[in-house]
């Protein structure tokens, strides 16, 4: 009987430990109305200060948020890129640059994965935002 309860204990101990396992959550903000809000171009600033993603990072959008995007990620072979937002939808729309020869233009693709791996949860993606 005893055997029992100290395996049952046991069990529970390790199915506690498993849900303990960090995740490293980057709060991003929605557009502000600066360059530096843009979606992109947080998610490099982030990756500019670790050299890369880290393995457990997790980007959180906030409910509801408007994020605005004018460039591509590359996504490399070993890293995985994990976008998730809770309650709300945010809305991640593909946003002209205003340079080149047609400055109307949105990037094409929101991430192209070189090897590497997306993980998008409870977030819509437009191809195109118009005031």
């Amino acid at each position: 009987m005893i055997c029992k309860k100290n395996f049952s204990l046991l069990f529970i101990l390790l199915l506690l430990a498993s849900y303990t396992y960090g995740q490293s959550i980057r709060v991003l903000v929605p557009y502000d109305g600066t360059a530096a809000s843009y979606l992109v171009a947080q998610i490099k600033a982030d990756t500019a200060q670790y050299h890369g993603i880290p393995a457990d990072r997790v980007y959180m959008l906030q409910s509801g948020g408007l994020y605005l995007n004018t460039e591509i990620f590359n996504v490399m072979a070993g890293q995985t890129v994990r976008l998730k937002a809770n309650g709300d939808m945010p809305i991640i729309y593909q946003y002209p640059t205003g340079t080149g020869s047609n400055p109307q233009r949105p990037p094409g693709n929101l991430f192209v994965l070189q090897g590497g791996n997306l993980e998008m949860t409870n977030i819509a993606v437009s191809g195109y935002f118009e005031p």
